[in-house]
Order: structure tokens, then sequence, then C-alpha cells
């Protein structure tokens, strides 16, 4: 294993997570790599790509959600094996939060005044479709910590 190096790896939109080991890793547009710079699984993409990471209930370890622009979704274990994927009109992936505090993936669909976010059960199966206004589009993060109370920033 060596560090991440490529012709077209850039490392756009870093990620970092606890490993549950008393260190991290930073997931990235590229892959997965230790503190220490050290691949531990890259993405194998061909065009615009994000990770982001979501560590599990108890000590369930981390997981990882990724999107390839604009046609894949995939869920990804520790080690970086494909745990399931599918095609759509994917523009980004983020976790989402909600009120009870639980985080699921959601894949934003659509532009504009047509934009949603569609949520995911941790096994692929589509949970809900939340329609965004114009401006999330300009938005990092979501989470609705009570009822009625939506967070963006």
């Amino acid at each position: 294993m060596g560090k991440l190096e490529c012709d077209h790896c850039v490392g756009m939109y870093p990620h970092i997570a606890a490993d549950g080991k008393g260190s991290f890793v930073v997931a990235s547009s590229d892959g997965v790599v230790d503190k220490a710079g050290q691949i531990l699984w890259r993405l194998d993409h061909l065009s615009f790509s994000k990770i982001v990471p979501l560590r599990l209930p108890g000590d369930g370890g981390l997981t990882f959600f990724s999107t390839e622009t604009p046609s894949r979704l995939g869920r990804h274990d520790a080690q970086g094996k494909v745990l399931w994927s599918f095609n759509g009109p994917f523009l980004d992936v983020g976790i989402f939060e909600n009120a009870d505090g639980k985080r699921l993936p959601a894949a934003t669909m659509g532009k504009g005044k047509s934009s949603v976010w569609q949520l995911y059960e941790l096994d692929g199966k589509p949970l809900q479709q939340i329609a965004l206004p114009n401006w999330a589009n300009n938005v990092s993060a979501i989470a609705w910590p009570a009822r009625g109370h939506l967070l963006a920033g």
C-alpha cells in the first residue's frame, strides 16, 4: 500500500472520521487514507465523485457512501468493498440526520425547483424523498434536530 498517486487524483471534499481504533481516516473524492496518508482503499471512478463516512450505531464501525456524478450511488464497508450500488441521476451524496438523531445516507437528485434529497436505509432501500428549496443547492449540511426546526449550514 502506497500513498495515493495518480494523474487525476485531487482529494476534493475531504471528510475526517474516527476509525474506532484511536485514530482517524480521511475520505475524499478519490478514496480513503489513514492519518499518515497511506491509502486504505481507492474509489475507481471515471467522473466527478465524492465519498462520505458514517459511523454505524454501537460498535458497527465505519461505512462509506459514494457518488459518481451523474450516474452511480454506492455503499462501501471500511475496507472499500461495495455492499450495494445502483444507477440514477445523482448529483451529490451526504448524510441526513433526522429529529431522532438517526443518520441516513442521502442523495441529491434534480436541480433548482425539482431538487430532492432521496433518503436511504443502510441496506439501500429508498426511505423518503424531501423536496429542497432552490437555495438548498448552496448548503453543505442539513440537520433536522426537532420537529419543525431545520438547520442548514
